[in-house]
């Protein structure tokens, strides 16, 4: 989103191992532009628990860890959402058929994505 604001304006980003290092420029979405494809290829989120997920094509890893700090009561009411799972968008868009039993390889390769963004400290290109 920084990106996009910098776009705006007409400055560059600084490089991403100083800052807006999860930003992607946004900003022909936001103007209505016809694009040939998807603005990020890559998107990490979390959950208000710290539960990340990343989301790329049509997949969805969820990592099924949460945050440390999470309240043990909270985190024993919602014990059986914590491990990894994974979804195919396209054809579950409501994440209701765990595919990770059978797709092994895609959960491999998003968990190695997601553990060098942790590494690296940012998720766009440099």
């Amino acid at each position: 989103m920084v990106t996009g604001f910098a776009a705006i304006v007409g400055e560059p980003l600084p490089p991403c191992t100083q800052a807006a290092e999860d930003s992607f420029n946004v900003l022909p979405a936001f103007l209505g532009q016809k694009i040939a494809r998807p603005l990020r290829d890559v998107m990490v989120t979390h959950s208000a628990d710290g539960n990340f997920a990343i989301r790329q094509g049509q997949w969805k890893w969820i990592e099924g860890k949460p945050h440390p700090d999470m309240l043990a009561g909270a985190r024993k009411a919602r014990a059986v959402e914590f491990h990894p799972q994974l979804y195919n968008l396209a054809k579950d868009s409501g994440e209701q058929s765990d595919v990770l039993a059978v797709n092994p390889q895609v959960a491999q390769r998003l968990e190695t994505l997601l553990y060098q963004f942790r590494n690296d400290g940012w998720s766009r290109p440099q």
